[in-house]
């Protein structure tokens, strides 16, 4: 895509993989049937799964954290993620307020705060809690350097409100406006 990010998901979900000298960063490994597929994309552009240090991702529905654990048992990544979409990713249990279908669980390395940052190899993401698709729905931020110049990078952490959840006046989260 621009620099060191490449899309690796599917044709309607996406998965990116960040990559650095020192082992890459997965975001969002898609439903757990698109493990093969983001497997594949990756080893097409020419990177081993074995390279894939750490997992991040967006927002955990399972169309975006379905394939986790078993990318995690293929790569031994350390995944990462924020406030309580860590306990969804731990649990295999959707949290948000649309209580969306399950996933296989999975371990989760670090639990991160608003404005955490995870660090490898010269690239440095930071974590934006975009609470409301999600109790812990992340945005991503990172600069990106490609042909000589430097670039701003947002990866937005689902999107509410437009045809997303109810945020303020939630009955099974209160005060998901307030997190």
């Amino acid at each position: 895509i621009l620099g060191n990010i490449y899309y690796v998901g599917a044709q309607n979900i996406g998965s990116y993989l960040f990559t650095t000298p020192e082992g890459h960063i997965l975001m969002d490994t898609g439903m757990p049937q698109m493990h093969g597929i983001v497997r594949t994309n990756i080893e097409t552009l020419g990177f081993k799964l074995s390279d894939i240090k750490i997992m991040i991702s967006s927002h955990a529905h399972i169309d975006h954290v379905g394939g986790h654990a078993e990318m995690q048992k293929a790569t031994g990544a350390r995944v990462v993620a924020v406030g309580m979409d860590a306990q969804a990713l731990e649990s295999g249990m959707d949290l948000s307020p649309v209580e969306y279908l399950n996933w296989p669980a999975v371990h989760v390395d670090r639990v991160l705060k608003d404005g955490d940052t995870v660090t490898l190899g010269g690239t440095t993401l930071r974590a934006m809690l975009t609470a409301g698709h999600t109790p812990g729905a992340t945005t991503w931020v990172t600069n990106v350097e490609d042909s000589g110049r430097v670039y701003n990078v947002v990866f937005p952490g689902g999107r509410t409100p437009n045809g997303g959840p109810l945020v303020v006046g939630n009955p099974k989260h209160p005060d998901l406006a307030e997190i």
